[in-house]
């Protein structure tokens, strides 16, 4: 029995081969720390109901099913033998690793998924420097008027530094 429904399953195969459900899968991040936008291509058989993508740790990114709502806006390209779906997400924390995609069929099953070529590096978020990082008085003993000397220590983003007294009166 077993011989008979392989023969005609590789007879069926060869006069009308299974279509690929995922064709291509690609992930591009061009950010190079957290949080990041990786941006997805994923070009599909026509008859695939609907995509979900998920990192290596199996943490679900991305899961829809067709509608034509999603041509109209562009999400999902339609050509004649293909849809061409450009889903994103933005990882919030440090990441290395690929993704893979599953297509999703009109009843609802899942393919085994096509995972990506290529992994993606994404950095641990920078930690901020804080505004103001240290502040210093030096005074010369000596004859008046005294001569005080004002270190000050900031991050990049601060362009200028106003000290005053305590009268809120500049130095």
């Amino acid at each position: 029995k077993e011989a008979v429904v392989n023969t005609f399953t590789t007879l069926k195969n060869k006069i009308k081969p299974e279509e690929e459900m995922i064709r291509s899968f690609t992930a591009n991040c061009s950010d190079a720390e957290a949080p990041a936008t990786v941006k997805f291509s994923v070009q599909t058989a026509k008859n695939v109901a609907g995509i979900r993508i998920v990192d290596d740790n199996n943490n679900e990114l991305y899961s829809a099913l067709y509608t034509d709502e999603m041509a109209l806006s562009g999400d999902v390209m339609v050509n004649s033998n293909a849809l061409i779906w450009m889903p994103s997400c933005v990882i919030e924390e440090e990441y290395t690793g690929g993704f893979t995609v599953y297509a999703i069929r009109k009843d609802g099953s899942t393919d085994e998924g096509t995972p990506t070529a290529e992994q993606v590096t994404i950095a641990p978020k920078a930690e901020e420097a804080l505004p103001m990082q240290g502040f210093t008085t030096s005074a010369e003993s000596g004859d008046i008027p005294a001569e005080v000397t004002f270190p000050v220590t900031t991050s990049a983003e601060v362009s200028a530094v106003r000290v005053v007294d305590q009268y809120e009166s500049p130095i």
